[in-house]
């Protein structure tokens, strides 16, 4: 669950409720490494607005409480720079300097690298971290780390960091826990991370229903002061399909309208409330696919229309639908920005499909009518 008054925000909440399978694995893994001395990657995906920022958060306080050492400011950009780690780390970096010499520039050149190759990398560092205590490293929107393997220098430096995180090379007790869309596991493996176990990954779908309700509960009359009517409860968890971001979409909603009353609420209160609900929905839907354009997302559409809910599409079907308006480059950097940005998502089983009902029905409603 996000804590956050606009649809668009992610983060910690105060209103947590469920996932008591996940976190008690977590826990599970903490205590495997703790024993092993040793760690590696702890993964967690799922649609936009599944509470993925949320859960790490969590997942976070609870090893905290177990005499881990939580760090939460970790970007893709840190894996690419000892100096950043060390920095975000609380570690003391020091770079190696080259002594004044009188060679050749070839001689020069052989040994700078030489001593560049000797410098301390980020895996260095995060040893160095973890010698005192567990460490854990929490990445989220790990769908980004794709930026650090697109540009040369810095992959070869975070592909080195990644291979020695993920496959126990630190020595110490340690977990990077990521979290992020559905594509962040081909992000880890262009950064040759090639395989998670099972017991590593972890990919977040909706709440139940009686988990969404008592936290439709606490966040309205936590943010709000006001108690929601019982009779409503039903009618205001069920848009929401369970995915906290549409929770607070609607809690938000229901509260404004709550506290904007002088009298006891009614059934027309109630219609009203959803009908905001719904806009703040949308809202969210077209910050989601903000640079997918109006063009794009009508071929998206029509193809959606054709399938139904929790339908699936092949990639080769997608992408030959954008292909006949756009080139065949940007018909694939579209369907790849749709999958980075959670319009699209890998479903089981193999195929593409639109991961939450509500989703779906916005996309078809707005750009599928022409």
């Amino acid at each position: 669950m996000h804590q956050v008054l606009h649809a668009d925000d992610r983060g910690p909440t105060k209103y947590f409720h469920g996932r008591d399978a996940i976190r008690s694995l977590f826990a599970e893994r903490l205590n495997h490494y703790d024993q092993l001395c040793g760690g590696s990657t702890f993964l967690i995906t799922g649609a936009p607005g599944a509470g993925k920022s949320a859960l790490l958060d969590v997942l976070g306080k609870d090893a905290d409480k177990m005499g881990w050492n939580v760090k939460t400011e970790i970007s893709p950009e840190h894996f690419a720079s000892p100096a950043r780690m060390a920095r975000a780390l609380g570690v003391k970096y020091v770079r190696r300097k080259s002594r004044p010499v009188t060679l050749s520039v070839k001689v020069l050149r052989k040994v700078w690298r030489s001593e560049k190759d000797t410098a301390p990398g980020v895996a260095d560092v995060i040893k160095k971290a973890s010698k005192s205590r567990p460490l854990i490293l929490v990445l989220d929107e790990a769908q980004h780390l794709h930026n650090i393997a697109s540009i040369d220098a810095y992959r070869v430096v975070a592909t080195g960091a990644m291979d020695a995180l993920h496959n126990g090379k630190i020595g110490y007790p340690y977990i990077l826990l990521a979290g992020g869309l559905d594509t962040s596991e081909n992000a880890l493996s262009d950064l040759g991370v090639s395989r998670i176990t099972s017991s590593n990954k972890v990919r977040l779908g909706p709440m139940e229903m009686e988990e969404a309700k008592r936290v439709i509960v606490d966040y309205v009359h936590g943010e709000f002061g006001e108690s929601v009517p019982d009779h409503w409860l039903s009618a205001i968890a069920e848009p929401t399909h369970g995915w906290p971001q549409h929770i607070v979409c609607y809690a938000n909603a229901v509260g404004n309208k709550l506290i904007s009353l002088s009298r006891s609420p009614t059934g027309d209160d109630l219609d009203e409330a959803l009908r905001n609900g719904w806009d703040i929905q949308m809202d969210y839907y077209e910050a989601r696919a903000h640079d997918i354009t109006w063009g794009q997302r009508a071929i998206l559409a029509h193809l959606v229309a054709e399938i139904p809910v929790w339908g699936t599409l092949s990639k080769s079907h997608v992408v030959s639908a954008l292909a006949e308006k756009y080139s065949q480059e940007v018909a694939e950097a579209t369907f790849t920005r749709a999958l980075r940005q959670g319009v699209l998502s890998k479903v089981k089983g193999g195929g593409y499909g639109v991961p939450i009902p509500s989703m779906h029905r916005w996309l078809v409603d707005e750009y599928a009518t022409n």
